[in-house]
C-alpha cells in the first residue's frame, strides 16, 4: 500500500507474512527490487553482510568451514568465480549459494562442481542438530515460528546419530531446524538495528528507514559491537 506526500512515495507495510511468528520477514517490499527501493520510496537501509554464514561462524567457530569463511571474506569474488564456472548470472549464482545452505538437495550431474558447499553445509547441519541436547535449544530456536505440525515432530529428542538414519521425509525437518536456528539469531540481530530507528521497516536480513537525519546519524561500527556483545555475533553491516 502506497501514499504519496512531499513528493516522495511511501509504503505501508503489509505485515501479514511478517513479524514475529515466521522466520524471515516477507511483506510490500519484497517485490521491489532492491536498486530501486530508495529511488521509488525514500528509504535508506542497513543490510546485515552475509548474514547466515557469519551466525554459524561465530556460533561454531571450531569447525572447518573454508569455503563459508571465504564466502564472507570476499563474496563478489566467489560469485564472480562460480559464476564462470557454471556459466550463471551473478543473480543466479547468488540465489544458488543461498538455496544450498538453506537446504537444496545436492545433484552430482547439476551440482558436481559445487560440491564443496554442499560439503559444508551438511557439516553445518550436523553442528546444529547437536545443539539440541537436555538444553531445550530446538525448542528455543523454533518456537519464533507457529508451525505446529514441525514442532510435534519431537526434534529436540533427535541426536545426530538419529539424523543419519534419516529418510527423504525426516530429511525436510532437519533442513527445518537450520532455517529456525539461523532466523532465530537474524531476528535478534534485526531488533538490534530497528531499535536505532523509530519507524523501522525489516525485510529479509535489512532494515530500513525514511527519515534521512536517523539514517545519517547511524554508527555502523558500534551497532556491529552492540550486536557482538548482545548476541556473540561478529557481523558486518552495509549500505544498503
Amino acid at each position: 500500500i502506497i501514499f504519496i506526500n512531499n513528493d516522495f512515495i511511501y509504503l505501508k507495510m503489509d505485515t501479514t507474512k511478517d513479524v514475529m511468528n515466521s522466520g524471515r520477514q516477507y511483506n510490500t517490499l519484497t517485490n521491489i527490487p532492491k536498486n530501486d527501493r530508495q529511488k521509488i520510496s525514500n528509504l535508506y537501509g542497513v543490510d546485515i553482510s552475509t548474514c547466515l554464514q557469519s551466525i554459524i561462524v561465530s556460533k561454531f567457530d571450531d569447525l572447518e568451514l573454508p569455503f563459508t569463511k571465504m564466502y564472507m571474506e570476499n563474496r563478489n569474488k566467489v560469485r564472480n568465480d562460480i559464476s564462470k564456472t557454471m556459466g550463471w548470472e551473478i543473480s543466479v549464482t547468488k540465489m544458488e549459494i543461498t538455496s544450498i545452505y538453506q537446504g537444496r538437495k545436492y545433484i552430482k550431474s547439476k551440482y558436481e562442481s559445487l560440491k564443496h558447499i554442499f560439503d559444508e553445509r551438511d557439516i553445518i547441519q550436523n553442528a546444529i542438530i547437536g545443539l539440541r541436547s537436555t538444553k531445550g535449544e530446538a525448542i528455543k530456536y523454533a518456537s519464533h515460528r507457529t508451525n505446529k505440525k514441525l514442532l510435534k515432530s519431537n526434534i529436540k529428542d533427535y541426536t545426530l546419530k538419529d539424523y543419519e538414519k534419516l529418510n527423504n521425509k525426516q530429511e525436510k525437518i532437519k533442513r527445518t531446524f537450520m532455517y529456525f536456528y539461523w532466523t532465530f539469531f537474524e531476528r535478534e540481530i534485526q531488533n538490534i538495528i530497528a531499535s536505532n530507528f523509530k519507524y523501522p521497516k525489516t525485510l529479509h536480513d535489512a532494515v530500513y528507514t525514511q527519515n534521512r537525519e536517523e539514517f545519517d546519524a547511524l554508527d555502523l561500527t558500534k551497532i556491529e559491537s552492540d550486536i557482538l556483545s548482545k548476541t556473540g555475533i561478529k557481523i558486518k553491516l552495509e549500505i544498503d
